[in-house]
């Protein structure tokens, strides 16, 4: 993105963003000059890095501009790459403990605590209640707090990781696609999923087929049933330059459903191609596995169909293996 090219809206959240951080940051001295329309060229990139290693709310702010600045600094394609690396592994543990979703031990924990912090300062030292509107206030603080705690936690981690998914696309590296396609399934992100995703594919090849995450074609296949109409078209694009057999369940079931006539075009090309992928990988492991040979092969005695008892072990012909003849 082009420096000056910076939207009004977006210039002012930066600013407001800015303004909790202290003047010498080095965020705020990276955001100003980006903001002065000049041509910055960011010389350190663990600044930016930085704010993605905590999930603290603390630091909303600087993961706010830090990801801003990921989309519009002049950065290097080596420092973009690595940038994308650390982010992209940032967002795929941060989609694992959203998938774990929010411990029940811990609520469970923290309201406990705040029931005998409540029961030891609302009584006499441990003596017995004052009025029942004293254990009703403990119960009340008691269930409130957690859940406030837990509404809090759960909106400061849609924060950071929307900050993620911006940034991981506007770096636009192909690797990252399987992070992105994942976090798409989670409601709250999957705008800018979504966005993401048309970013990374515009910058896949047929030469990416084979060469990226193992879970990169499940990922998309399951982001593929769930996606609207301009993502599905996005997805099923991804999956003609990457995409095999692990993909053909996900795109058969999408041909069942009702769908615009682009999406069935998409669709009817797509289904051969993978097809022959999947039936060209299953041959190459099948030879695979016949020239495979065991270890002992050349221990090996070949015997007659009917063996007799007094058969000589020396008089019987060794099995070749490893390309070498035994005599």
């Amino acid at each position: 993105m082009v420096n000056g090219n910076t939207v009004p809206d977006d210039k002012a959240r930066i600013l407001k963003a800015m303004r909790f951080m202290r003047k010498a940051h080095p965020l705020r001295q990276q955001a100003a000059l980006i903001l002065a329309e000049r041509r910055a060229k960011i010389e350190e990139i663990q600044p930016i890095i930085s704010p993605f290693l905590s999930t603290s709310a603390l630091l909303s702010n600087e993961q706010e501009v830090a990801s801003w600045i990921i989309s519009n600094a002049d950065l290097s394609s080596d420092q973009r790459k690595l940038i994308s690396n650390v982010l992209s592994g940032f967002l795929s543990e941060g989609m694992n403990n959203k998938e774990a979703g929010p411990s029940v031990v811990i609520w469970i924990f923290r309201a406990l605590l705040i029931c005998m912090l409540f029961t030891w300062t609302w009584t006499d030292m441990g003596d017995t209640y004052r009025s029942d509107t004293d254990l009703l206030a403990i119960i009340v603080c008691s269930i409130v707090g957690p859940t406030c705690w837990f509404y809090w936690s759960d909106q400061r981690r849609k924060r950071q990781l929307a900050a993620l998914v911006r940034s991981v696309g506007d770096l636009g590296f192909p690797e990252s696609i399987s992070s992105v396609a994942r976090a798409y399934r989670y409601g709250p992100l999957r705008d800018s999923a979504g966005r993401g995703l048309q970013q990374l594919t515009a910058n896949l090849f047929p030469e990416h087929y084979g060469a990226l995450r193992a879970q990169t074609i499940p990922s998309l296949a399951e982001a593929l049933l769930i996606a609207d109409e301009s993502t599905t078209l996005v997805i099923l694009k991804a999956l003609t330059c990457i995409g095999d057999g692990r993909a053909i369940n996900a795109v058969e079931r999408l041909a069942q459903r009702p769908h615009t006539p682009e999406i069935g075009e998409a669709v009817t090309a797509l289904l051969p191609i993978l097809r022959q992928r999947d039936e060209e990988s299953r041959s190459q492991s099948q030879l695979l596995r016949a020239g495979e040979v065991p270890e002992t092969a050349d221990q090996e005695l070949v015997r007659p169909a009917a063996s007799t008892n007094d058969a000589e072990p020396e008089l019987l012909l060794r099995a070749s293996g490893r390309g070498k003849e035994q005599e």
